[in-house]
């Protein structure tokens, strides 16, 4: 019954194969278990300051609304963009599964909640990112709500301007008659 073991632990040689494979195994399902991840969250003010501000132009664009805001903010044109910007890295797909928007209710505050399997500093850029591109494209909608608003304004005017110069042909006609 001894000569058994005795006789396997002779040809310890035989264990080192065993030994490396269950070190592999080891060390593959522990980076499984501590796998790197972080997440990064960015506070938004939905509007911003200066329309807390007296203003002096006849025409301020509206500010987004709530649910706009949040549509806008995770819109799959800002996961291009982000993607974009990152070279390629990740896919707009990938990057926006990354992502949760979250408006903080009874306030002017939006939350962008950033998760991913990568370091802290590299979920850091895609936050802020996304933060980045989420504004320029609310700005953007903005700037085309702002350019609808002129042209109907300036289709308003021509029209008015037209109607003025009728009433004034009237009255210089109407003057000529009684005069």
């Amino acid at each position: 019954l001894l000569r058994l073991p005795l006789g396997i632990l002779r040809r310890w040689w035989l264990w080192l194969p065993l030994a490396a494979i269950g070190a592999v195994l080891g060390f593959l399902g522990g980076m499984k278990a501590f796998s790197v991840s972080a997440t990064v969250s960015v506070r938004l003010m939905s509007r911003s300051p200066q329309t807390f501000a007296v203003s002096t132009s006849s025409y301020v664009p509206s500010r987004v609304q709530g649910a706009t805001l949040l549509g806008a903010m995770g819109s799959p044109q800002v996961a291009r963009e982000v993607a974009e910007k990152m070279g390629g890295e990740l896919t707009a797909r990938e990057i926006q599964s990354m992502i949760t928007i979250e408006e903080i209710r009874k306030t002017d505050f939006v939350d962008i909640v950033v998760t991913t399997p990568f370091d802290a500093k590299k979920t850091a850029e895609i936050a802020t990112l996304w933060a980045r591109e989420a504004l320029a494209f609310t700005s953007k909608l903005q700037a085309e709500e702002s350019g609808e608003m002129k042209r109907y304004l300036e289709e308003q005017l021509a029209r008015t301007d037209r109607e003025l110069e009728a009433v004034n042909q009237k009255i210089v006609a109407m003057r000529e008659e009684s005069g």
